[in-house]
């Protein structure tokens, strides 16, 4: 229970706040407490779905009915309301839950009492370790996973187009749907109540083109049906003030089986238990595979067959490959998403460079919001605003959004030890720790090493150096070096999520099974799960050893080898599959791991039908960042090592590695010599053909450089 002007939506609490007294379940008010401390109790937000049981348990499924269509956002913002702490809970995290700078998402953990446990479908492992991390759970067996992830009641339909034709593609796919069922696209749609055939249609935002408001009439075109909207801004023609609303009312009908679509964003369905939906479409590339999978997880819940349907666009693919390169630099992307429309991959960087608008704006900000906390010397609070003075409402929230970013991320560094947000006020209520600066560099490591423990020891020792520097200072030092590893491996980790997602789409485009198969691969764990950590884990490097004066780190060469084991472990196509799905996954949270990035070619080559992009793509990049950490020879070992395992399981992918290895490495003869001269038949000849297509090739050059 909470004051209606503190944040939005507050006054469906205020309204359920007696009844729910007196089934026992009370959220103490800014002034007290009044009740018993009831059992403690989960639910997911969403379409409330209790997870435990309650003695109010129907008024709880009640409370949370009516809490929808309120994002997920907004039930855990309530965390950020002093009047709000305290209540017991448990809440289910979407994915991405800190780096999209959502604050009550990011910091439940903090400070209530008992500790929140999460709930999701999938997580990446840097957002498992996010959550483990926020609510203070330090048992590595604390993360359950299920059985498998392999829903045989979903058939997957993939199509690929120009952008300018996805309404036409929907409009054509829901008419199939409905003759896959037997009936016209009107009747199969009708509303009957509970026996009715609902569908749900994802779309990358509310307003401009590909929004709710045009794919909402383009189902209505091919149902002759009503269709619901619904996301948490307003489309472009809809008042911001009636949009929320008109909203909750689209999600209720759709709820009670009143509307049989919905066109939805993803602020739509979290936890959703609807069980007739039967198909689901999606007009633009998901961010991610655990994305793609919770959106696609709504159809079919009661057990039936449901289809789901991924329209993309991918127009400038080779433009695209750069851009969605990892190693391409953020403000690069920056720059070019100005003003971007294209197709699918332009426009989720142009989502992607909203959230991560570049080092050193961030690093502006954040130096600004130090200096706005005093001298940092002792605890104190203070008061920030992130006023605009302009009535837009989107210039309003991205000024919180900015303001809150910037908190968290000394919230993270414990120069800040808590903070709460007044929504009516504009304010946000900052607790400064007063911290020592160690205390800040121990917090800062233990973020890090989540992630890569060997860079943070590097820059925590730079650090330790700068020590002595007055503490708003060394704050700011502090930050810096947070922000720069965060872009280093957070923001080209969803770079690497949009690439294997678009991998999937492609190579499963052709082959519904073959989709399927790949995604469960994704998704599941396997009896390589322990070996794929491992390779996650940096070990302590020798600095006095360096590749350029020919040595290499032991546990480089120790890793390699162990990459090349579990190649020769896979004993079937099958294995290998299991094998890329956990290097895949991995890598979207380490997307810069050498090793990861060889495995992932590497048992791309064993399974039954390779892409020859991700092993080209995938080698290439793994070879030339290995150059850079080991002594040529060791490499060259290494690589010849790597082809003759290919050779050996699989020869017929044999030239796609070799010639992975080449790309990176042009003028490396020894290795294809290394091939000529191995006991091996097949990469004695891949060699000799490559030798002769570089020479080709050259001397081509040559003679055009003369004329």
């Amino acid at each position: 229970q909470t004051r209606s002007s503190e944040c939005p939506g507050s006054r469906v609490w205020t309204e359920r706040a007696s009844a729910l007294g007196r089934g026992g379940l009370v959220a103490p008010t800014a002034a007290a407490t009044t009740a018993p401390a009831p059992p403690t109790l989960a639910f997911r937000v969403g379409l409330g779905r209790r997870v435990c049981r309650h003695p109010c348990g129907d008024l709880l499924d009640q409370l949370l009915a009516e809490v929808v269509p309120l994002p997920a956002t907004h039930v855990l913002d309530r965390l950020e309301l002093r009047g709000f702490r305290g209540l017991e809970g448990g809440y289910e995290l979407e994915d991405r839950v800190v780096h999209d700078h959502r604050g009550g998402q990011a910091r439940c953990g903090r400070p209530v009492v008992p500790p929140l446990f999460a709930l999701t479908g999938t997580a990446s492992r840097s957002v498992l370790m996010d959550v483990q991390r926020e609510l203070s759970i330090n048992d590595p067996n604390a993360v359950i996973t299920p059985s498998t992830f392999d829903r045989e009641e979903l058939l997957f339909s993939i199509r690929r187009c120009k952008s300018g034709d996805k309404q036409m593609i929907l409009q054509a796919a829901i008419q199939e749907v409905a003759e896959r069922f037997g009936r016209p696209a009107d009747e199969c749609f009708e509303p009957q109540g509970e026996r009715s055939n609902c569908g749900l249609v994802f779309v990358p935002h509310s307003g401009w083109t590909y929004g709710v408001g045009e794919a909402s009439k383009t189902v209505s075109r091919a149902t002759n049906q009503e269709c619901g909207m619904y996301a948490s801004k307003s489309p472009k023609g809809y008042d911001p003030s009636s949009w929320k609303g008109l909203k909750k009312e689209s999600a209720k009908r759709f709820k009670n089986n009143e509307l049989t679509f919905l066109s939805a964003t993803n602020a739509f369905g979290m936890g959703v238990d609807k069980p007739n939906v039967r198909c689901t479409f999606h007009i633009n590339l998901p961010p991610s595979i655990e994305s793609l999978y919770q959106e696609v997880g709504r159809a079919g819940r009661d057990g039936n067959q449901s289809i789901c349907t991924i329209i993309y666009s991918d127009e400038e693919a080779r433009a695209n490959k750069a851009l969605i390169d990892p190693n391409t630099p953020i403000e690069e992307l920056v720059q070019l998403s100005q003003g971007w429309e294209g197709d699918d991959i332009r426009r989720m960087l142009q989502f992607h460079t909203g959230n991560f608008q570049g080092e050193r704006a961030e690093e502006e900000r954040i130096n600004i919001t130090i200096d706005h906390l005093g001298s940092l010397d002792s605890p104190s609070k203070i008061t920030l605003s992130w006023r605009t003075g302009s009535s837009n409402p989107k210039e309003d929230g991205d000024a919180r959004q900015s303001l809150e970013k910037c908190i968290h991320r000394l919230l993270t560094l414990s120069v800040v030890s808590d903070y709460t947000v007044a929504y009516s006020k504009k304010e946000i209520k900052v607790d400064v720790a007063g911290t020592s600066n160690d205390n800040v560099m121990r917090s800062l490591r233990s973020y890090m090493s989540n992630f890569d423990s060997r860079d943070a020891r590097m820059k925590i020792q730079e650090l330790a150096s700068r020590a002595e520097l007055p503490r708003p200072e060394f704050a700011k030092l502090a930050s810096k070096t947070l922000t720069a590893f965060i872009y280093q491996h957070i923001e080209k980790s969803r770079r690497r999520s949009l690439i294997e997602t678009l991998r999937l789409c492609e190579d499963g485009r052709t082959n519904e099974s073959e989709f399927r198969k790949r995604l469960v691969e994704y998704l599941q764990t396997s009896k390589f799960s322990k070996q794929v950590d491992e390779l996650c884990v940096s070990g302590p490097q020798d600095p006095s050893l360096d590749a350029s004066d020919d040595q290499t780190d032991p546990g480089t060469l120790e890793k390699c080898a162990y990459v090349l084991g579990m190649i020769e472990d896979c004993g079937t196509p099958d294995d290998a599959g299991h094998l890329r799905g956990e290097a895949a996954r991995a890598l979207t949270s380490y997307p810069g791991n050498p090793h990861l990035l060889l495995l992932r070619a590497l048992s791309e080559c064993l399974v039954r039908s390779p892409s020859e992009r991700s092993i080209q793509e995938d080698g290439d990049e793994s070879v030339r960042v290995l150059s850079s950490m080991m002594a040529p020879d060791d490499l060259r070992k290494v690589l010849t090592d790597c082809s003759l395992a290919i050779s050996n399981e699989r020869p017929s992918s044999a030239h796609l590695f070799v010639e992975a290895v080449c790309r990176a490495r042009p003028d490396d003869c020894q290795y294809l010599e290394s091939l000529v001269l191995a006991d091996n038949d097949l990469l004695s000849v891949i060699a000799a053909k490559t030798m002769l297509s570089s020479i080709n090739g050259r001397i081509s050059n040559l003679v055009s450089s003369e004329t």
